[in-house]
């Protein structure tokens, strides 16, 4: 798999070809059998690459400087996560070309949502009512479908502008960082 991804982010880098299993595997130096051991469609490859791709991005912002607020890291994460987009552009494309798409998509908001939730919702201070796991899966939802119009072009913005948008969508209780201990007020009974 890992001379696969390689091969993957070398195309997106080098090549103008279309993005398919053949350009895939050729890069790569493996048959296409290789290729299909661990992936079922390029649909499932870039579902792969982009999961490790996002963890990659949480890492880069969990051990970065310590962002001011959670707007910050949310900014900071779109900007990664667009970055990767449009570094693989054509791969990812492709991929929402093939008519197994959903299932793709899915998976990504899954993977995004677990994301989401493990930097993001636990622990921020939000309504008593809202399910920070459905909140994860919302969030991720929504940026998925943003993100799957921009690339399909749909949605006509600049990377910095899909970024603003996606920033101004983050629901403002998620921006905002936690109150510290001292910081929260105790009811009296």
């Amino acid at each position: 798999m890992a001379r696969l991804f390689s091969a993957a982010a070398d195309l997106a880098t080098s090549s103008r070809k279309p993005f398919t299993v053949r350009t895939l595997v050729e890069a790569a130096g493996v048959s296409r059998s290789a290729f299909y051991t661990h992936f079922t469609d390029l649909d499932d490859f870039a579902s792969a690459f982009l999961a490790q791709n996002l963890s990659e991005i949480r890492t880069t912002i969990t051990t970065g400087s310590e962002p001011s607020s959670r707007e910050a890291i949310a900014r900071g994460g779109y900007e990664l996560l667009v970055g990767h987009l449009v570094a693989h552009f054509e791969m990812y494309r492709s991929a929402l070309a093939i008519d197994a798409m959903r299932a793709a998509y899915e998976r990504f908001v899954a993977s995004y949502a677990i994301e989401v939730f493990e930097s993001a919702v636990a622990g921020t201070r939000n309504d008593a009512s809202v399910n920070p796991r459905v909140t994860a899966i919302h969030t991720a939802g929504g940026v998925a479908s943003v993100l799957v119009a921009w690339l399909l072009g749909t949605i006509d913005l600049s990377d910095d502008e899909i970024v603003d948008q996606l920033v101004a969508l983050t629901p403002r209780w998620l921006a905002t960082p936690p109150a510290a201990p001292h910081e929260v007020q105790k009811e009296t009974p």
